[in-house]
């Protein structure tokens, strides 16, 4: 495992150099587009430095003590990769989807708001959103050889094509299949959304020090915040809870900011079908460690 960091700091003559002993390369821009839709980063009036550097580069903390903390505004992100090894040696595996296509023309009929609480100065929004019904699908997708999956922006909630729904139900235990609808309400025959059928309870979820948990106000329900660091990245699963002759999990809890979703765990063979035998690009893996 090592973690790719994204950096955004303000441009200086020193820390160029610096970059460019270490072989570090880097841009300059006027202002830092993130991946998140719609957002826009500025740091300051300033031009940025933006670079990405690995945990395991040997300059990695002389860079980050020179570089990024003498910046007081720096901005960071990461990602976590790991090796093939260290995927196909896991005997569980978190899934989700990395491409966000699929997403409801009515969403009011795919699914139901409750608890709504004061958001901001002048606003309102509702603490939960599940699914009750059907996708219906706004816009058509385009299916690839290797991108056989697509997600909405809850990326676990994976939608697949036909193709990938024929192969996973020969062979995979624990996962269904739901229609995705048209706007006349029709099922589609080339389009489905996984269903997981077999729940893992709270229990099952070993929540490591510095996990925030979330009430509603309205209703009591609990939301897991866990704090964005490499090494929380890392779930931990009870082992007792992954029998019973199937391949795929879904959480009871709601995990993360805002609405929130589901953790999705998966067998190694589901990661053998899918990444070996399919060859798919657009799911993303993570190792599980059974306590």
């Amino acid at each position: 495992m090592r973690v790719k960091y994204h950096y955004s700091v303000d441009d200086s003559e020193e820390r160029r150099r610096i970059l460019e002993e270490r072989g570090v390369k880097y841009s300059v821009l006027s202002e830092l587009k993130l991946s998140t839709p719609g957002l826009i980063y500025k740091p300051s009036s300033r031009r940025s430095l933006v670079f990405d550097i690995f945990s395991d580069n040997p300059f990695y903390k002389e860079i980050y003590e020179k570089v990024v903390l003498t910046d007081g505004h720096y901005l960071e992100t990461f990602k976590i990769e790991y090796s093939r090894s260290e995927l196909k040696s896991s005997e569980w595996l978190l899934m989700d989807s990395k491409c966000a296509r699929v997403f409801t023309d009515d969403d009011n009929y795919t699914f139901e708001y409750s608890c709504l609480m004061p958001f901001g100065d002048n606003d309102f929004r509702y603490n939960h959103k599940n699914q009750i019904r059907e996708y219906v699908l706004k816009k058509k997708i385009n299916w690839k050889p290797n991108n056989n999956f697509y997600s909405d922006y809850d990326f676990s909630k994976i939608f697949c094509s036909e193709y990938a729904k024929r192969i996973l139900a020969e062979s995979i235990r624990g996962i269904g299949f739901k229609s995705v609808l048209s706007k006349k309400q029709e099922p589609y025959d080339w389009i489905y959304q996984l269903d997981f059928e077999n729940t893992l309870p709270h229990e099952a979820v070993e929540y490591r020090e510095g996990t925030v948990t979330q009430n509603c106000e309205i209703c009591g329900r609990k939301q897991y915040i866990i704090p964005i660091k490499p090494e929380n990245e890392i779930r931990f699963i009870r082992s007792s809870y992954l029998s019973g002759g199937t391949d795929a999990f879904v959480s009871e809890d709601v995990v993360g900011e805002g609405w929130g979703h589901h953790l999705i765990v998966v067998s190694q063979k589901v990661y053998k079908t899918v990444v070996e035998d399919m060859h798919e690009r657009n799911l993303r893996f993570a190792p599980v460690k059974l306590v």
